[in-house]
């Protein structure tokens, strides 16, 4: 499973696209979702994998996030003072 990781997309792994339940639920990149929707990647192949992914240490986003609650404030507050000018 293999292609561009950048973007992903949830695969409904039983098919049923009103299933949401988490368990029906797989990231696949693009390539891979067409191949498993045409049946050449199999869900005997798929679930190994996502329970992989499932296992997989987590992003820590706080070093990107710890500034974005002050930069929206700045932000909203400048475009606040634009309008106001016009």
């Amino acid at each position: 499973m293999d292609s561009n990781k950048d973007i992903l997309e949830v695969a409904h792994v039983d098919g049923n696209h009103k299933n949401k339940n988490p368990e029906n639920l797989c990231w696949l990149c693009i390539k891979c979702h067409r191949l498993f929707d045409i049946d050449l990647i199999t869900i005997e192949q798929l679930l190994p994998r996502r329970d992989f992914v499932e296992t997989m240490p987590k992003a820590n986003w706080k070093k990107l996030m710890k500034d974005a609650g002050a930069k929206a404030a700045r932000t909203r507050k400048q475009n606040q003072m634009k309008r106001a000018k016009k």
